[in-house]
């Protein structure tokens, strides 16, 4: 694989010269240094901080240090994720889809680091998107300026905009996209076999950047031009060469990307990847009324209190997916379909496909959603995104609000075709000149809604710089973010694996493991002992436990209590608290088995001195141990109203049943554990639970109780009970 990625950076480099050559050395450099030079304007002040601050989230600094080491450095497959959930090793194959971000700033990587490298590339986005969309319009308008207003609109919308805030880098690389469709519009008017074999390239780049762009972009857009055609110019469509020159196209892609994914693809049909399944949806859909009205931290509605008003009071709280089309490219657009017609018709028709896939499955409008009423019944709205759960792969889509990069896409096109004919009509190139340089302004200000453009100034702690220099190999556990980004970020300096960490979604066979280690430094006492903290900590060799202060509760209550099991914090400044876990026996020469708890219970609570949790029903919990051994569940559980019978399953064999009476201690006969699953233990209630408040009058308790529990530990068949 190391091999193959090399010989993709050469052909991305010869392929890239090509496509320049289109329009000429010297004023496609030209064009793409404006569009860097506002990029820069637009993003301030990242080029200030560019060898200092990541700009948006630090995600993909690491993605370009994993690549770098695990392809030069280990000379390993990407995919065997060997520097994240420490001491696990998990392979995750969708690292492979984004190889094209990993391996095309390598050489920045390998002489600036990888800081570096994801800014300057952050920033090179902005300009090669501009500059290949600005090469298709022109190829459509045959005009220069009218072609960089389309360039600035695609390179500036909103959907490149949220991206690069959330610091996704692969879905900013969208330079690729606009080469793709111009060399299919050029395979469609001319099929030849140059055409087919950079619209093939093009194409294979685009989904090498991000597969996302391949579902949101390239096969609706693909579809609708073939389908469009199909009824437009049935002739063309149907001929020979052009069939011929368009499986060329595809069939040269494929090769390309296969490699890539073939990992992915075997992944998906053993069903390994279940834990890639979508969610939320709903709120990730773009809102009807979200294309027209402007987000209250656009920089001129800020600025205006009143519009900030209106604004406030027409946007949902809940975030859905910014589409906004801005005022100046919906003219623009306009202006294009009122005097071309049906000579923009695939653009329009482009556009139209884009909003209804970007609204989801049902219609919202103002944050509601929309009802109808037909032969006296009511119901919701509901789209043709419905049916997308039910194609190949667009069952792992939570975000349909994507499908809008189609319609900055098209309003780019429509809107260069506009330009051209406004210029047209001005008259004196002066004037032109000038009418330009007020749209430039107009568009980068309605397409502003963050400036400044938010970085984080946070110095890297010392701490990380000191652990660089040690060669041990030892993990570090981080305390505090939730994805820990910015672990995975001081990652790229101590270069020591860690435990927590997120791409994209974390594998089914981890999330037990983060659980586990969530539960096992919480501060609060427990029906789970945690008094063997040290001990466990050494067993999985994690050396360092970094707390990150993201607030003073949550540092007020974690540091004292680690401080007494760990002793004092080896490190801490304004930002971390570092505790260096002492090394002991792990258990006295045995293993200790990891054991946390697992859904269908209450919060804990004090009970006669004793840290108690009430069960819904089915409460379980979850352990795991590597060594096959024979152990003993130890159990003390109250019944709620009444004498009750208590299950206890073990995987899916029932393993005891008791007849709960009172608070009562029990010892469950041995059974085996051992592998590198986590085994569920499950305890049932037949009787099930009950509302306090539905069956004791003044009661105002809401939850459903069955079972009060004050102990659960696991004890090895050797240990004296």
């Amino acid at each position: 694989m190391t091999d193959r990625a090399g010989d993709v950076l050469l052909f991305v480099r010869q392929t890239m010269t090509a496509a320049l050559a289109q329009l000429g050395e010297r004023k496609s450099l030209l064009v793409l240094l404006v569009y860097l030079l506002i990029a820069i304007a637009f993003t301030y002040p990242v080029v200030l901080n560019i060898v200092t601050s990541p700009a948006g989230s630090p995600y993909f600094v690491w993605a370009m240090w994993w690549g770098k080491t695990s392809l030069i450095d280990l000379r390993a497959d990407l995919a065997h994720l060997t520097s994240l959930y420490y001491p696990m090793e998990t392979y995750y194959p969708f690292l492979w889809t984004d190889v094209y971000v990993m391996i095309s700033p390598l050489p920045l990587v390998l002489l600036f680091g990888p800081l570096l490298a994801y800014n300057v590339h952050f920033l090179a986005s902005y300009a090669l998107t501009g500059l290949t969309t600005y090469m298709l319009c022109y190829y459509l308008t045959r005009r220069h300026w009218p072609s960089f207003l389309g360039g600035l609109i695609f390179a500036f919308s909103p959907f490149r905009l949220r991206h690069a805030v959330h610091g996704e880098l692969n879905l900013m690389i969208t330079y690729w996209l606009p080469l793709y469709v111009l060399f299919l519009l050029r395979l469609m008017r001319n099929p030849t076999r140059r055409n087919a074999l950079f619209c093939g390239v093009f194409l294979a780049l685009s989904v090498l950047s991000n597969p996302l762009h391949a579902a949101h972009f390239l096969i609706p857009l693909t579809l609708t031009f073939l389908v469009y055609q199909a009824l437009t110019r049935r002739r063309l469509l149907t001929g020979l060469r052009l069939g011929k020159a368009f499986g060329l196209a595809i069939a040269l892609a494929a090769l390309l990307v296969g490699p890539f994914y073939l990992p992915l693809l075997k992944a998906k049909l053993s069903g390994e990847l279940g834990y890639l399944a979508r969610h939320g949806f709903l709120s990730q859909s773009a809102d009807l009324l979200g294309f027209v009205v402007p987000p209250p931290s656009q920089v001129v509605v800020r600025a205006i209190p009143p519009l900030l008003a209106v604004v406030e009071r027409l946007t949902p709280e809940s975030g859905y997916y910014p589409v906004y089309l801005g005022i100046t490219a919906s003219l623009l657009a306009a202006l294009a379909i009122w005097k071309m017609g049906r000579k923009v018709g695939p653009w329009i028709v482009l556009a139209l496909v884009g909003v209804v896939l970007s609204l989801g499955p049902l219609l919202h409008f103002g944050g509601q959603l929309v009802e109808q009423s037909i032969a006296g019944r009511t119901g919701l709205v509901v789209l043709p995104g419905v049916l997308l759960s039910e194609l190949p792969f667009y069952d792992w889509i939570r975000s349909p609000g994507r499908f809008c990069e189609l319609v900055a896409f098209s309003m780019a096109v429509l809107g260069a075709f506009g330009g051209s004919i406004l210029l047209r009509v001005s008259g004196r190139r002066v004037v032109q000149h000038a009418l330009v340089g007020v749209l430039t302004v107009l568009l980068t200000l309605e397409y502003a809604f963050y400036f400044p453009f938010p970085i984080s100034d946070r110095p890297v702690p010392e701490l990380y710089g000191m652990l660089a220099d040690d060669d041990e190999d030892y993990g570090i556990l981080d305390v505090g973010y939730r994805w820990n980004h910015w672990g995975m970020y001081y990652q790229t300096i101590h270069r020591h694996p860690i435990v927590k960490g997120h791409c994209y979604r974390i594998p089914s066979e981890v999330k037990p493991y983060l659980r586990f280690t969530d539960q096992l430094v919480q501060p609060a006492a427990d029906i789970i002992p945690r008094d063997n903290v040290v001990q466990v900590l050494n067993q999985l060799n994690v050396r360092y436990v970094v707390v990150h202060k993201l607030g003073r509760d949550f540092t007020d209550a974690l540091l004292p209590h680690l401080s007494q099991s760990m002793g004092a914090p080896a490190f801490e400044d304004e930002q971390i608290a570092a505790f260096a876990v002492q090394e002991t026996d792990a258990a006295g020469g045995g293993e200790i088995p990891l054991l946390m708890l697992g859904d269908q219970w209450h919060a804990v609570e004090s009970i006669d001195g004793m840290p108690s949790r009430w069960m819904v029903n089915d409460g379980t919990i979850h352990v795991r141990v590597e060594t096959e051994k024979r152990y003993r569940l130890a159990v003390a559980a109250h019944p709620y109203a009444g004498p009750r019978h208590l299950r206890i399953f073990v995987g899916d064999d029932l393993l005891e049943e008791y007849h709960v009476g009172g608070m009562q201690s029990y010892v469950t006969s041995p059974f085996w554990l051992g592998g590198e699953e986590w085994t569920p233990i499950r305890f049932h209630v037949p009787e099930g639970c009950e509302v306090p408040s539905e069956v004791t009058s003044g009661q105002d308790d809401d939850r459903c109780l069955s079972m009060l529990f004050q102990q659960l530990d696991l004890l090895p068949v050797e240990s004296e009970i």
